[in-house]
């Protein structure tokens, strides 16, 4: 089975007392980096989690109803980025695709209906928690989706 190779990630790094940043193996893994590949890198401080740079209360209730009380702004950004990216398994989305035509065409059945009722509940809960995960991770100044605003607007 080949993996895929990811193109595009966020991870929190540090600056190493070099002046170099620190670039965590699974991301070089999963990004298939190879010395002397060429990386753009967007970079924004981070907000820390502890009392020293308090966050919003707004992202800290989002943060604790998400993962719970996190160990580290490491661990919650990894945890928010996984809930934020997460989609719907692919067969769990062709047979919800599935159910959507029979519902469209008139040939569901009653419990196909129900499944169909349980999938687009499912679906709009997990809509609500990417949103929450997108909102908490831009309080902590990581911003995953950053030109979408640019993509609204037609720039």
């Amino acid at each position: 089975m080949t993996s895929e190779v990811v193109l595009d990630t966020h991870y929190i790094g540090k600056v190493l007392p070099d002046g170099h940043l620190e670039i965590p193996e699974t991301v070089i893994d999963q990004m298939g980096l190879k010395h002397g590949d060429e990386v753009a890198i967007v970079l924004h401080k981070a907000t820390s989690i502890d009392s020293e740079a308090p966050i919003p209360e707004e992202a800290r209730v989002l943060i604790q109803e998400l993962i719970g009380t996190p160990k580290s702004l490491k661990e919650t950004v990894e945890a928010l980025t996984i809930i934020a990216t997460q989609m719907m398994p692919q067969k769990k989305q062709q047979h919800l695709s599935h159910l959507l035509w029979k519902n469209q065409d008139g040939t569901i059945t009653p419990k196909e209906e129900g499944e169909l009722d349980a999938l687009v509940t499912e679906g709009q809960e997990a809509i609500l928690c990417k949103a929450k995960g997108i909102l908490a991770l831009k309080h902590l100044g990581v911003d995953i989706i950053p030109d979408l605003g640019a993509r609204v607007r037609g720039k």
